[in-house]
């Protein structure tokens, strides 16, 4: 009996060692395949971004709430995809690796040496973290890999979130003029009354109405005046050129419009850059004139005169 009691005693010891086992087993499974945050700190740590593709960089530097574009003269950068970017990494995790050789980084394009998209993050000289990001394997998915670590994995990202182009992350806007109050063209000057336009009384002489569709149609050009890109090339000199000065309740600022047939140029006198523009902003933001702006007075055509022929003399 007791020998009988001793085995039993020791099947249930060693049920309940491997049920122990199997509990760590499948504890230790579920940490490793608990939800990771890809970044190992938060993104607004940084106020330095550099991202690359083997060819082009573009480096973006954090200054006071906003973002300059270090390879374009500190010309400011889209704050809202910068941060659009910072949350969107800040909100990836990673779960299973999808491979941890090195024959799977070279595949998926996510070596030091090969690689899409490498995006670095700086606190002053201190550099935060580096990651590499490869192929797609599936729709706004990208194959991505922590600088010093075997392991890649898929996350939900584009790689086309990571321009190396620093015209991609200028803030297009920049030259915009919101609510402008007066706008002095070539041969006009248009001024805001009470939230209507006018033409100053210089440019009325002649008894000429403005058309106040267009002008408010020229006030909107302005306030949604984006560029497209800095200008990689000079004027050409046979560009035409306009000057326009217009201002708002923030100040006053006069702009330099070059444009040919297949381009066209502008430049503001506070920033040094020269930009690019569509044709068609430049045909209405340099080319309005005052015969665009205004209905002349109906004009009355020579007087009738009826032909009246001389009636004969009687004759006596």
């Amino acid at each position: 009996m007791t020998t009988k009691l001793l085995w039993l005693g020791g099947i249930l010891a060693a049920q309940l060692l491997l049920s122990a086992g199997l509990l760590l087993n499948d504890l230790d499974g579920a940490s490793q395949q608990a939800p990771q945050n890809l970044l190992s700190f938060a993104p607004l740590e940084a106020d330095r971004l550099v991202v690359d593709d083997r060819t082009n960089t573009a480096t973006l530097t954090r200054v006071d709430d906003g973002w300059q574009l270090s390879d374009l003269a500190n010309l400011p950068a889209n704050a809202p995809k910068v941060n659009g970017l910072l949350g969107n990494l800040e909100d990836l995790t990673t779960r299973w690796p999808v491979v941890n050789t090195a024959s799977g980084r070279e595949r998926f394009e996510v070596n030091e040496d090969n690689y899409q998209r490498r995006l670095a993050f700086y606190q002053g000289d201190q550099l935060l973290g580096t990651y590499y990001f490869g192929t797609s394997p599936g729709f706004r998915q990208t194959h991505v890999r922590r600088d010093g670590e075997d392991d890649v994995y898929a996350v939900a990202f584009n790689n086309f979130d990571l321009p190396t182009d620093a015209n991609d992350w200028l803030d297009k806007a920049l030259l915009a003029v919101t609510d402008p109050t007066r706008i002095a063209g070539p041969d006009y000057t248009l001024v805001k009354q009470d939230d209507t336009w006018a033409l100053e009384q210089s440019d009325t002489a002649d008894g000429s109405t403005l058309k106040t569709s267009t002008a408010d149609a020229l006030e909107r050009a302005w306030n949604n005046l984006r560029v497209l890109r800095v200008a990689d090339n000079s004027v050409p000199a046979a560009a035409k050129t306009t000057a326009v000065t217009v201002a708002n309740n923030d100040g006053s600022w006069r702009y330099t419009f070059n444009q040919t047939d297949n381009a066209c140029f502008v430049q503001r006198e506070d920033i040094n850059s020269l930009f690019t523009l569509t044709n068609g902003d430049c045909d209405q933001l340099g080319g309005t004139r005052r015969a665009g702006l205004v209905d002349m007075p109906a004009t009355t055509g020579p007087a009738e005169h009826e032909d009246h022929a001389a009636e004969p003399s009687a004759k006596g």
